[in-house]
């Protein structure tokens, strides 16, 4: 009962912003007409517009952080409540549309400018710029106070939205993470004796004698980065919320003992008794989703990328006896964006001069 009463709260709600959207709709009628007339000049009628779309926007900012306090009431920091799964993507959904309705406020006031040049700067790229050149040119007018009210608005409204989907993303990660990581089969041990692994902001770390290490974790791969490395978009695919790792060790179809030893060069040779020279490590090579790793003994490497590509071509028997894509290693471009489309989560690799390319999908 309870939960059906906060779902109708949540429609509610909705009802609310859809009636708020309307207003604002009208406020951008009006920006229309005022693009349509080609007399058109800045004026007080224009400023007080933009300060009734920017309330506008506030009160939507307001509805969804209603919105937002209710559906936290069933939504864990490791799961989703399945009653509440839809409202939670429809908040999302929400967040985005008006991320890209509070930018579109001022597109009107900017196509308007036309991109023309106000001292040494042009104008009509950035909104905060436009409000910047408004506010000097109502300087010492009657209209200088308002107009400097709606670029604080716009501030404040840039920076809460933000906020507000940063937080949904960062919960978002932690329900991923988690799930991945209660999918990873059970014969491959995560959690060893003597370790402790720690969920915080999204990711799992590792405390050793070196250390915090980072250790993100899905159904088939894992990554250890050094400490101190805690740039989060690195290692992720950018503005992409799916969460596409750029480098990771492969668990997938490899049984533990198999499993190459991959630690940085940042864990002393006190927790690795073997030494660093038997260690393997992986380092970012570009921008573009590929990785490198390197061993010096280039036996030992290659017997890596054997152990790798044959986990690989025991993952294509398997596809060709289930109705799943069979997967390939790619030759182009082109395959790799074929691939990308039915292959998630594994990595293809190519060889390069000793070292191998890790493709991550």
């Amino acid at each position: 009962m309870a939960a059906e009463r906060i779902r109708m709260r949540i429609n509610e709600l909705l009802s609310s912003e859809t009636k708020v959207c309307e207003s604002l709709n009208q406020l951008m009628q009006k920006l229309q007409e005022i693009e349509q007339d080609k007399a058109w000049k800045l004026g007080p009628e224009h400023v007080k517009l933009i300060t009734r779309t920017s309330g506008c926007c506030e009160l939507l900012i307001q509805l969804h952080e209603t919105i937002a306090e209710k559906v936290a009431m069933f939504v864990g920091p490791s799961h989703l409540a399945g009653v509440f799964e839809a409202s939670e993507n429809e908040l999302i959904t929400h967040h985005s549309e008006f991320q890209t309705l509070s930018s579109c406020v001022m597109v009107v006031l900017q196509k308007k400018a036309g991109g023309q040049v106000i001292g040494d700067r042009a104008v009509g790229t950035s909104p905060k710029l436009f409000l910047d050149e408004m506010v000097k040119d109502a300087a010492g007018s009657p209209d200088e106070e308002n107009v400097r009210k709606c670029l604080n608005i716009a501030k404040r409204l840039t920076s809460e939205i933000n906020e507000r989907i940063r937080g949904i993303q960062r919960r978002e990660r932690v329900v991923l993470i988690a799930s991945r990581v209660r999918a990873v089969p059970p014969e491959i041990e995560i959690v060893k004796e003597g370790r402790e692994f720690l969920l915080d902001d999204g990711y799992f770390r590792e405390h050793g004698r070196a250390g915090y290490r980072h250790l993100y974790l899905f159904n088939d791969a894992v990554l250890v980065c050094k400490p101190g490395e805690t740039v989060i978009g690195k290692f992720f695919t950018k503005n992409d919320r799916d969460l596409k790792f750029k480098r990771f060790i492969p668990l997938a179809a490899i049984k533990p003992s198999e499993l190459p030893v991959v630690r940085d060069p940042a864990v002393s040779e006190e927790d690795s008794p073997g030494g660093l020279s038997q260690l393997p490590f992986f380092e970012l090579r570009d921008k573009a989703g590929k990785c490198a790793f390197h061993h010096q003994d280039r036996e030992k490497l290659q017997e890596w990328v054997t152990a790798i590509r044959n986990a690989i071509d025991e993952i294509t028997v398997r596809g060709s006896q289930n109705p799943v894509p069979a997967y390939r290693l790619p030759n182009s471009s082109e395959d790799i964006r074929q691939l990308s489309q039915d292959l998630s989560g594994y990595v293809v690799l190519g060889d390069k001069d000793g070292e191998s390319e890790v493709f991550v999908f």
